[in-house]
């Protein structure tokens, strides 16, 4: 069963199956082998939430770009119509 974990994307299954697929080379068998795919498995989730901390930073960006202030002066600029 894949459990979506929190801010959603990745899941507990994708997960499974990226851990079993990097168990399967030879870089993750031997005694560092469990510690190298949580570690890998660690790093995913870090990078994720990151990409969702920043896409929302992009998000509330363009809210505020997309403000009525902002359309009225590119009215002004390009359509020769007076800013309030």
């Amino acid at each position: 069963m894949a459990l979506p974990l929190p801010g959603g994307g990745l899941s507990i299954a994708t997960f499974g199956e990226i851990t079993a697929a990097t168990n399967s080379t030879p870089a993750m068998k031997g005694p560092n082998g469990l510690e190298a795919a949580q570690s890998i498995g660690a790093l995913i989730v870090v990078l994720h939430q990151r990409q969702l901390a920043e896409r929302a930073r992009v998000v509330d960006s363009f809210h505020a770009f997309n403000s009525m202030q902002t359309q009225e002066r590119f009215r002004a600029l390009f359509h020769g119509k007076k800013a309030k």
